[in-house]
């Protein structure tokens, strides 16, 4: 009993490891790093860090907010920052379904996320 609540421990700190790995690569990805210089930075194969940034987790986002997470459990849940989950799922949208997923244009006076 005891092994098996430890291998669940390690297992658990391993998959946070490897979230965590791959949101920052795909972080580089997303700010125009080449796999090539990825690959070096983390010391993994050119291969591997292309494979990461082709399987990104949109399908897995859409079904946790088809469970009704929100997108603050889908961050943590990734051990990502909030802006690359949103960055994630927005990913490929139009401006108007993106406007619809971040709930733009429902209160009286127009979005200006730009105003302070």
């Amino acid at each position: 009993m005891i092994q098996q609540t430890v291998n669940a421990w390690i297992t658990d700190i391993r998959a946070r490891q490897k979230t965590n790995r791959d949101s920052i690569i795909i972080r580089l990805s997303r700010l125009g790093w080449t796999q090539e210089k990825i690959a070096r930075t983390t010391q993994m194969t050119q291969g591997r860090v292309a494979q990461i940034i082709n399987n990104t987790i949109f399908g897995k986002i859409n079904n946790l907010l088809a469970q009704g997470r929100d997108m603050q459990y889908i961050a943590g849940h990734y051990n990502m920052e909030l802006a690359l989950a949103w960055a994630l799922r927005l990913e490929g949208k139009t401006d108007q379904e993106k406007f619809k997923a971040l709930e733009w244009g429902k209160t009286p006076t127009p979005a200006r996320p730009w105003r302070f």
